[in-house]
């Protein structure tokens, strides 16, 4: 499995809030994708996190006309729905889970096909996507947590509640038109995806060095410059300081509520680097 390089875009997810007491709560997810079985698909998907099944599984009701099938022998997986049988898979392309992130896709996926009206999710997402997608399922907290992100369970029903839905079709299509009107500068993110900024390494310089290898200005310049330089050493030691020569003060509003945002998203392979900084 692989994740494809991350595009950023600021969208706010706003979800009508559940007002449900049931202690049965369960990791269900939106999924979305670019196509099943070579053919495009603009819905939706119920996936259910299953970390008691192994594979990836797709529902035949949710299989396009004239996608590609490729036949298997005959096998039954144990999910947490319960044994389902299985004799052909699709390939599943450019996967998101919105939930939890916007900007991660998952490449490609193999996705068995069962045919069980009866399941209520039109796929389970086993533990072979669990562990190569890095996502982990928490019961004690009951919630999702993909990297730096977090989702609580849902209620079984949550997805076949109209309001939530909707909610989510709406945001979806507010997304979709700000990727379109933003297409250049995210065809520019992908191409520079490649370009990762190395750690910083703060060392000491020995600015009478530094002013020496500048030839071209003549010895009375560089006597100038080094005096200067010289005279803020602090600037040169390789220490990040403190700013002291002023202070400060912010006047905060007593009465206004607390706000938490989640940080600019980057790429994966940049987020060590950001951490260390």
């Amino acid at each position: 499995m692989e994740l494809e390089p991350e595009i950023y875009m600021n969208v706010p997810t706003i979800f009508p809030k559940t007002t449900t007491t049931t202690k049965e709560l369960v990791p269900i997810v939106a999924v979305l994708m670019k196509s099943i079985g070579q053919i495009a698909i603009n819905s939706p998907l119920i996936g259910l996190l299953d970390s008691g099944g192994s594979h990836v599984m797709i529902q035949r009701s949710k299989i396009p006309k004239n996608a590609k099938e490729i036949t298997t022998t005959t096998t039954t997986f144990n999910t947490t729905a319960g044994q389902l049988a299985t004799s052909s898979h699709v390939i599943l392309e450019n996967i998101c889970l919105p939930e939890l992130s916007r900007t991660k896709r998952i490449v490609q996926i193999k996705a068995y096909i069962f045919d069980n009206p009866s399941t209520p999710y039109h796929l389970i997402l086993g533990r072979d996507f669990l562990h190569d997608a890095k996502i982990n399922l928490n019961f004690g907290e009951q919630e999702i947590q993909w990297f730096d992100s977090k989702l609580p369970f849902h209620p079984r029903n949550h997805w076949r509640r109209p309001e939530f839905m909707n909610a989510f079709l709406e945001e979806e299509t507010t997304r979709v038109q700000a990727l379109q009107i933003n297409q250049d500068a995210f065809k520019y993110e992908f191409e520079n995806d490649s370009k990762v900024p190395l750690p910083s390494k703060y060392e000491k310089m020995d600015t009478n060095i530094m002013v020496d290898s500048y030839t071209h200005l003549d010895s009375n310049q560089r006597s100038d410059l080094k005096k200067i330089l010289n005279s803020h050493p602090d600037l040169f030691s390789g220490k990040i300081g403190n700013y002291t020569s002023r202070e400060f003060h912010l006047n905060i509003d007593p009465n206004a509520k607390p706000s938490f945002k989640s940080h600019y998203p980057c790429a994966l392979k940049i987020q060590p680097i950001l951490k260390d900084e």
